[in-house]
């Protein structure tokens, strides 16, 4: 595969704000590099190719990584970021070092920034500690030694001096290194332990909540179902009483018609009986009335019997004419 040009990173050692951040993936290793354009007053500094630019990475108040930048031939120092470097996700906190032949730093960038982007790898191992960063720490000790002895032409007990001083720092970290893997394997186990009671916590409240949404959908069939009964006996009790309803009305309306029937048959009997009534008042009148006119002949009738010689009737005075309804 083609190996692309990496990219420029242009710091200015004077200028705060021409800072850019840098990004990173996280455990990328050693594919990430870029070139160093560093420049003083937007001046490109000149390097005699004995100068020493490391690359310092602070993590947090207690991890920290360095690593130092190589000069390739076109003569701009390049850094690479390896595993160690890009162990954390987030923002970093970065500064570059400029040491000179002698060891002696003679210039610092301000603080800038690198973001490392999270990886969906989930590493199982621990990458970034303070060991890679006292071993950093000891390399750039090392890189600075063959141009500190060329410089002074320390003499074999200088060197030997250098190295004893050398070995006891090594002593000293490997005694850090000990303490600090002690520390990080009982902060783990101690971790593991804690998220092993959690998940068993976890675990514990899982099940009661499976129970508890058992229980509820029991319930809900349980109320769902009396649900439904009651609304099918609503709906046919509703359906009874409309049914019940609509021959009540059917009865009702039968009846009024009834009644209606029988009061005109009422009326119609009552003025049967009215006119039958005035008819026999008329007819009663008449017999009245004629029983009247017969009493009053009879009455003449004897007057006259009374005042005849003898008693006798006249042959003049026909019987016919006392109820014939004339005059006597």
């Amino acid at each position: 595969m083609a190996q692309t040009q990496p990219e420029d990173f242009r710091i200015d050692i004077s200028h705060e704000q021409s800072f850019r951040y840098l990004q990173a993936k996280q455990y990328d290793h050693n594919s990430r590099v870029r070139r160093l354009i560093i420049t003083d007053n937007n001046i490109p500094l000149s390097y005699s190719g004995k100068e020493l630019i490391a690359l310092s990475l602070y993590i947090n108040v207690d991890n920290y990584s360095n690593t130092t930048c190589n000069f390739r031939e076109d003569g701009f120092p390049y850094v690479v970021f390896d595993e160690s470097m890009l162990s954390r996700e987030g923002d970093v906190s970065c500064e570059i070092r400029i040491y000179d032949s002698d060891g002696i730093t003679v210039s610092t960038t301000f603080t800038f920034q690198m973001t490392v982007s999270k990886s969906l790898l989930n590493q199982d191992r621990l990458v970034a500690s303070s060991e890679f960063n006292i071993l950093n720490d000891l390399i750039l000790q090392a890189n600075v030694i063959p141009d500190l002895i060329k410089q002074f032409n320390l003499s074999q007990e200088q060197i030997n001096a250098l190295i004893e001083q050398i070995q006891t720092d090594i002593s000293d970290y490997t005694n850090q290194f000990s303490t600090m893997k002690t520390k990080y394997t009982n902060d783990f186990n101690a971790l593991i332990q804690q998220i092993n009671n959690d998940i068993t916590t976890y675990k514990s409240e899982f099940n009661s909540l499976k129970i508890e949404i058992s229980n509820l959908k029991s319930s809900i069939t349980t109320w769902y179902t009396s649900a439904q009964v009651a609304e099918n006996t609503r709906i046919t009790n509703e359906n009874k009483r409309q049914t019940d309803t609509a021959k009540a009305i059917a009865n009702c309306e039968k009846a009024t018609a009834d009644t209606n029937v029988a009061t005109a048959e009422a009326n119609t009997a009552r003025d049967n009986a009215n006119t039958a009534a005035t008819e026999a008042q008329s007819k009663g009148a008449y017999a009245q009335n004629q029983g009247d006119r017969v009493d009053m002949a009879l009455k003449d009738f004897e007057f006259r019997l009374r005042t005849i010689d003898g008693g006798e009737l006249t042959d003049t005075t026909p019987a016919e004419n006392v109820f014939d309804g004339g005059s006597l």
